[in-house]
Order: C-alpha cells, then structure tokens, then sequence
C-alpha cells in the first residue's frame, strides 16, 4: 500500500476513530484542550515514519479492531505524559534496565508490585524469577522487607461479581467496535464454538480467533489502566473460556451482551 492509500484509509476510518477518541476521552475525564492535544497526538503518531503503525497491521483482525488498540495504547501513553515524563531514580539506573522497567510500573503507573512482576514477565518477557524481582523492588525501597503484596496499587479482590469489576469490563468492551463486541457476545454469551460463529458469519475460524484474542486484549489493557489487579483481570478471563462451554450464564457475561452507551 503507498501513502495515497494509507492517507484515503484514516479518512475512511475517521469516524470510527473519533468515536474510540471521544469514548476514552470521556471515561478518562479528559479536558477539552486534552483532547484537542491527544487527537493532534493521533494524526502525527499514524502519519509518522511513512504511516508506519499502519503499515504493521498483519489482517489478523479488521481494521476498526486494529486501530481501537493502536488508538488506545496511544491514549495510555499520552495519559502518562500528562502525568509528566518519567525519569528513573539513580538507584534504578545503577542497577539497570530490569529496574528502571519495575520503578517506573510501581512508581509512575502505580501498579502493585505482584501485578508489575507479572506484567513484566509476560508482556515485557523479563526472563527474571518472582523473587529476584522482588529484591530489586526492596532495593529501589518499592517495598518493605517481606512485604510482596501490600505495595501501593490495585490489590485483588478476589470477587468476580463486585461491582466495580462490572462497570470497568462494560468500559473496556465500550472500546471494542461493534463487530468485535458481536463476536465475543456470539462466543461467550451465547457459548457458539468458533467453528459455528465461523460459518454464520461465512468467515476462516483462524482469524476469528484471532480476533477474540485480540479484543481479549484491548479488555486487558483497559482493565489493568482502570485500577482492576492483574489477578482479577486474568481470573475474569480465564473464568471467560470456562464459562463458554457452561450452560449457565454469568453476570459478566449480561455485560457484554449489553450495548454501550
């Protein structure tokens, strides 16, 4: 695709973006010269090096899927620049990159020190075990001696059903576009296999699930930014895949059957 294209593309896709922009920028309670700043920050961000976020998409999922999450891991990083630029503590960059990365999850992002060790494991893929981990957290003074799970920072709940749980997923699936938020609601409110969604909607099942994935995702992410424990979030999802083959619904499950507002 040539930059002609790219550039037809993000104006066919306007409003599907402005209405991703207008729905972080209102859960989030951005101001108006906020939103201004971060819809300036999205046109310079897909335009930048020859349209290169744009020429990463792989078809793995549509495009209005793939832009939501472009468009809303841009947005967390805009929001941790209105928090002002991180600069890493001296301790930190004595004891190196690991550190740096731990400090600025615990300090600037403000996560517990269990989900920043788990974070960093699977999505950053530090090879570093739990418990060395959690020496660099004493040594940064993160945490106190013995003390893994009382660091500033969501804590789990435990409970599935708390409300605060199902107001956060009925966010995060606000961000999903309409044909992704009918897939989940097809796979897990209606327990369809993927092979059955794949032949209503004459589509590869590969690349549906795919795109769960992916939508599973973008719900990760906007429940671990809204303050949900990693615990929670990975209880929620895994209890997701359980519940898809149960014939017995689940509260959350109502949500995603429910329309955004």
């Amino acid at each position: 695709m040539n930059s002609a294209t790219f550039e037809r593309l993000i104006h066919e896709q306007q409003p599907h973006i402005q209405r991703v922009m207008r729905d972080l920028a209102r859960r989030y309670h951005l101001a108006a010269t906020e939103i201004d700043d971060f819809a300036r920050q999205i046109e310079r961000a897909l335009e930048r090096n020859d349209f290169e976020l744009l020429r990463a998409y792989d078809r793995r999922s549509t495009w209005e899927t793939y832009l939501t999450t472009v468009v809303t891991r841009l947005f967390f990083g805009f929001q941790s620049e209105l928090w002002g630029q991180w600069r890493p503590s001296a301790a930190a960059q004595r004891l190196g990159p690991t550190a740096m990365l731990l400090e600025e999850l615990i300090s600037r992002d403000r996560l517990a020190c269990n989900d920043a060790a788990q974070l960093m494991r699977t999505t950053y893929h530090v090879d570093l075990p739990r418990h060395r981990i959690e020496a660099l957290a004493r040594d940064l003074g993160l945490i106190e001696d013995g003390d893994l799970f009382d660091a500033v920072g969501s804590q789990p709940s435990g409970d599935l059903h708390a409300p605060s749980l199902q107001i956060a997923l009925r966010d995060a699936m606000a961000l999903l576009s309409a044909d992704d938020r009918l897939l989940m609601t097809m796979r897990y409110v209606d327990h369809q296999p993927i092979t059955r969604i794949a032949k209503a909607l004459r589509n590869d099942p590969r690349p549906l699930q795919r795109r769960i994935e992916q939508a599973k995702e973008v719900l990760r992410t906007s429940l671990l930014t809204q303050g949900i424990a990693m615990e929670d979030v990975d209880a929620l999802l895994l209890q997701a895949e359980v519940d898809a083959n149960s014939p017995h619904r689940k509260w959350w499950m109502m949500v995603l059957a429910r329309p955004s507002q």
